[in-house]
Parts: structure tokens; sequence; C-alpha cells
């Protein structure tokens, strides 16, 4: 596929459009977080396009990008046959929609056809790994469908109890994202740049940055995006679903997390997440494309929820 990344820290693309803007974020997405082969799938994306079965309206460009991909939807299925074993059934985002709720809106649902036949499950959810395809075939049934190849139960994967807010917390600074937000650029400024050393003299590497250089911190943060080394994630302040709703994360708003070595890796289903680690400044920004503005390293996923 496309570099999973490509709409991935669009930095200076979200504030606003540029050829350098452009450049610049394919530049970092290329040498910080390189390509990956599966990308997660999520319903709010494929939600995002408003099919009603006799419109015209095309999906969303960034839903589009999706298209011919092998992605990994996580879901619930409704068989299309009878047996322990099935090949043909319905992803569905949830158990509500289905024979025991409202019937669901074409783009809530996947139609997925595996290669081989996979047992049955009826009540936990399922990850679905294969080829996604927009394929509009209203009168069948169905407007995506997924070309499946591995089915893996979601486990019930929770962290340790490795952190609590009423004890043992207070040995970590917290870490307040707005710290990135407030030395990114204006929009403003954004509009005049050509080129990225221009920023370099907006502002000096401030102090409050500086100063958490080594800090043991606790950092609570949307998980937005993974890369092709599994125990590197990025989490930011906003939610995102990696395609087509909620803010895109940038060097301001978003950090790298590197996991201890054996570490939990949170599931692709997990949305948030507190992490402990030590804290990494990079004062150099002409390696921010390179390297980020902030990362926390040798982190454990201490908790799963806010």
């Amino acid at each position: 596929m496309q570099k999973l990344f490509r709409i991935l820290f669009l930095t200076v693309v979200f504030f606003t459009s540029g050829q350098f803007k452009e450049a610049f974020s394919q530049t970092m997405v290329e040498k910080l977080f390189g390509s990956r082969n599966i990308t997660a799938l999520r319903f709010s994306s494929l939600g995002a396009w408003d099919f009603t079965g006799n419109n015209t309206s095309k999906p969303p460009q960034q839903l589009q990008q999706m298209d011919g991909k092998v992605v990994q939807i996580t879901g619930f299925m409704y068989p299309l046959q009878e047996g322990q074993t099935i090949k043909v059934f319905c992803l569905l985002r949830s158990t509500q929609t289905c024979c025991y709720g409202p019937k669901p809106q074409f783009n809530q649902y996947v139609f997925v056809e595996m290669k081989d036949p996979v047992k049955y499950e009826r009540n936990k959810s399922v990850i679905i790994t294969g080829k996604f395809f927009i394929d509009p075939q209203p009168g069948d049934g169905y407007i995506y469908r997924l070309e499946g190849t591995k089915v893996e139960f979601a486990a019930e994967q929770k962290p340790e109890d490795k952190f609590s807010h009423s004890e043992g917390s207070s040995q970590y600074l917290e870490f307040d994202f707005k710290t990135l937000e407030d030395i990114g650029p204006t929009g403003e400024q954004l509009s005049k740049m050509k080129s990225w050393k221009e920023y370099h003299d907006i502002k000096i590497f401030p102090e409050n940055i500086t100063r958490l250089e080594g800090k043991l911190a606790a950092v609570g943060a949307y998980i937005v995006a993974r890369t092709n080394d599994p125990q590197k994630l990025i989490v930011g302040k906003y939610w995102w679903d990696g395609c087509c709703t909620g803010v895109p994360p940038t060097f301001f708003n978003a950090i790298v997390i590197i996991l201890r070595k054996g570490e939990k890796i949170p599931g692709e289903w997990e949305d948030y997440g507190i992490f402990t680690g030590i804290l990494h400044a990079n004062g150099e920004k002409s390696k921010w494309p390179e390297k980020g503005v902030i990362r926390l390293e040798d982190a454990v996923w201490a908790a799963s929820k806010k």
C-alpha cells in the first residue's frame, strides 16, 4: 500500500496547504515512521461515506485511499451461512446492529468473504485481516467488502495495574500536550513559509521543553497510529481514526512512544492509553522531520483508560 503515514503527522498540511507543507510532511513521514503493509481501518472511517442507495456521492478521498489495501478491521461476526465454520459473513461495528437491534446502514458493516473457512464466534469481537474494497452493490446488500485472509480473536488484552492516579503516581510528571502546542507555528506563519528552515528563526527552543529531558513521566493520550516497529506508537492529544474523522496528529499535538522491549503492546482496538517512561526532548529543530520534538522511551503501557 501507499505509505501508511501519507496523511499522518500532517504537521503543516493540517493547518493550511502549499507545496512546502506537503513536501515537508512527506519528508518527516518517510524518515521518521516509514511504511507499513497493514493498517487498521475503523468503522468511524467507513461511516464517513453517507451512502443512501440512490445517491451519486463519492466516498471521502482519504477513505478512497484505503481501497484495494490490506487492512485490519475489528468487529462482530454476523453469519450469512450456517455451521460452526463459515466463509461468508458481515462484520458489524457492534452486536446492537444485527438481529437484536436496528437494521444497520450500508456504512455500518463490511461484507467479508474468507479465503478459507474460519470458526464462527458469536459473542466476542474478532480482528479480520484482508484486502478492503469500496464496491457499492446495494442490490446485493453491501457497499464495502473484504477479501479476508486471517481471523484473530480480540482477547481481553489489558495492561497490568502499573499506574494509579490515587497511589504511586506522584513520582511521574504528567505530560501536558499544551507544552507542544505552544511552540507550533501559527497559521499566518505557515502561510508565509516556503521552507522548513524558515521555522528555525520563529522561536528559540523553549526552556519548558528543555526541562522535560530525562524526566520520568506519564502520558495519557489517544493511540492514533502505529509503525512498522510494533514497539513504536504515535499518541496524541486528540482522537483520530487514521483516515477520515477526528484531528490528524502533528508535531505539535502528538509524540512518539517507544515501548520497552518485551512490553505488552496495546491491541488495535485500543483507542486510549496511559504510558509511563522517560521523556526526551529534541532541541535540534532541523532534526524534527526525522525524530520529532518529544518522545517517550523505555515506555510501559500502564493503563488503558483515562
